[in-house]
């Protein structure tokens, strides 16, 4: 029997080498990811259960991550995550970019409030965008979300407080605006979930996150959210119960060059508060309560059975800037004048950022008039083509 030759033992060996190489790759990686999860994120810790590689297509996928705050006061975890996909985005690496795609699936956010700040859980200390860079060193143009969690809550609070938004999707796009990529250098995020179950949240925002200080257009709606299930927060918070009632809320914001403005519209509709058979022994919850209703009562628009305001803001990005004086004004308007639609205005966007909320509404004002001018003008018009049509009758019988 002859010899294996050299040439062949070598290929073999190669082989091998190779195949012991992607063999070893999972744990040679999980290993690396769990160390920078437990020693690279600042106030937290992190672990991955499984690691799979995909080398066809360029990609990684991470199982079972998680990342805890470090003291091990807050009994949730603060990322949990079923799946997450890294890879290279194929279409933008033929046009030249190597940039890649992350995609998550089944991701849960949890803060929580407590009654101090070991068991407070915000994520405002972690160092997160370097994490992520060390998770995957490639510039990340698109990231997709599907049927993710977000929760606040409070454990301490007597009831526990959990209000949370399910079934959340997002995807954001052109995150790198490459002009390889997109011709428009706007990246896009579009996201939608569902609120308690009951309510709807849909957000868009455009923007360059390349630029100093990024432009950007964000709309914000929330509709439909059952006030009954947000009564553990109102009890906590509040001290107060909702019989029934909805709460919406609708707002546009727009910034360049670090400034923005814009509105936050919250409309309560039908919203009820008191219900004095069950609190019959609560004599000061039950005045709290009964005060609360009278002001629903005072601001509520009784045609359309909603309690709304708008609410301008503005400022610059470190120091927003609501108007509280405005928002009362607005309550009185709504209240004795006109219902707020419950829709977004369409009047907010990077074209009108220089122009207060006085002048727009003056603009609106002027606006109207034009307008009556216009009828006014149209219906002199027609009495005087009558006028004068009778006059001719009447000569022609002479």
């Amino acid at each position: 029997m002859r010899g294996i030759s050299k040439k062949t033992a070598v290929i073999l060996g190669v082989i091998g080498l190779l195949t012991g190489a992607r063999l070893a790759l999972p744990y040679v990686v999980r290993h690396y990811l769990n160390k920078t999860l437990q020693n690279d994120i600042e106030g937290y810790t992190g672990s991955v259960h499984d690691v799979d590689i995909h080398l066809i297509r360029g990609a990684y996928s991470l199982d079972s991550l998680k990342i805890l705050k470090k003291n091990g006061k807050v009994p949730v975890p603060f990322i949990a995550v079923r799946t997450i996909d890294f890879s290279v985005e194929w279409q933008a690496l033929f046009d030249g970019s190597v940039v890649g795609e992350i995609t998550v699936m089944q991701p849960q956010l949890n803060f929580v409030d407590g009654p101090s700040e070991a068991q407070t859980q915000t994520g405002e200390e972690g160092n997160w965008r370097e994490t992520v860079a060390k998770l995957f060193p490639l510039r990340i143009n698109r990231l997709s979300i599907a049927d993710g969690e977000v929760h606040f809550q409070n454990l301490h609070a007597k009831p526990k407080v959990d209000i949370y938004l399910n079934d959340f999707d997002l995807v954001a796009r052109n995150l790198t605006n490459s002009e390889e990529i997109s011709k428009t250098l706007v990246a896009s995020i579009n996201g939608t979930s569902k609120i308690m179950k009951d309510g709807k949240m849909e957000l868009r925002l455009d923007t360059n996150p390349l630029a100093e200080h990024p432009p950007f257009n964000l709309d914000l709606s929330v509709e439909g959210v059952d006030l009954v299930r947000l009564n553990d927060f109102f009890r906590s918070y509040a001290k107060i119960d909702m019989e029934k009632g909805t709460f919406s809320l609708y707002s546009e914001v727009a910034g360049e060059n670090g400034k923005f403005n814009g509105y936050v519209k919250p409309v309560f509709k039908d919203a009820k508060v008191l219900d004095l058979k069950e609190d019959a022994d609560k004599p000061f919850r039950i005045l709290c309560e009964a005060g609360i209703g009278l002001v629903n009562t005072i601001f509520k628009n009784y045609r359309e059975k909603q309690v709304a305001t708008k609410i301008p803001i503005s400022g610059d990005l470190s120091n927003p800037d609501v108007d509280t004086w405005t928002a009362v004004i607005k309550v009185l308007e709504n209240a004795f004048v006109q219902a707020i639609n419950p829709d977004l205005d369409g009047t907010v966007n990077m074209g009108n950022l220089g122009r207060t909320e006085q002048e727009l509404r003056e603009e609106a004002k002027e606006s109207r008039k034009a307008k009556r001018r216009e009828k006014r003008e149209g219906r002199k018009e027609r009495r005087e083509e009558k006028k004068k049509e009778r006059e001719e009758k009447v000569a022609t019988r002479k």
